[in-house]
């Protein structure tokens, strides 16, 4: 009978401290300033973060990539959309095509993949 009873105060216990919420608060959560620049003709990102990002990858409307490396904390980085290509190698084409998400994926200090998606 002192079981059943263990168990509800074992997980009361664990939600108190907060073992079964989800860190909102994430220190190498990424945050960035995303703008289009040249009427269209590239983007501008800016590194908020007071870590840098690793072996950074930025990915426009989820199918085009980009591999730039390392971006340090406060850096600016000119992208222009021809520099995204493709599975095939096929370049993205602003006059055709609207870039409607800009995806962000980097190492942070910790090791961890980390992501972010904007809409522009």
């Amino acid at each position: 009978m002192k079981q059943l009873y263990f168990f509800p105060i074992l997980l009361f216990a664990i939600a108190m401290c907060g073992c079964l919420l989800p860190d909102i608060a994430d220190e190498y959560s990424i945050k960035c300033d995303i703008q289009t620049i040249n009427n269209g003709a590239g983007i501008r990102v800016v590194n908020n973060n007071s870590w840098m990002w690793k072996e950074t990858i930025l990915e426009a409307n989820g199918t085009y990539s980009l591999k730039v490396g390392t971006i340090r904390e406060g850096a600016i980085r000119i992208i222009t959309h021809r520099d995204f290509t493709d599975d095939q190698g096929k370049r993205y084409d602003p006059v055709t095509q609207n870039l409607n998400t800009l995806s962000i994926v980097c190492k942070s200090p910790d090791g961890k993949v980390r992501s972010i998606r904007v809409k522009l």
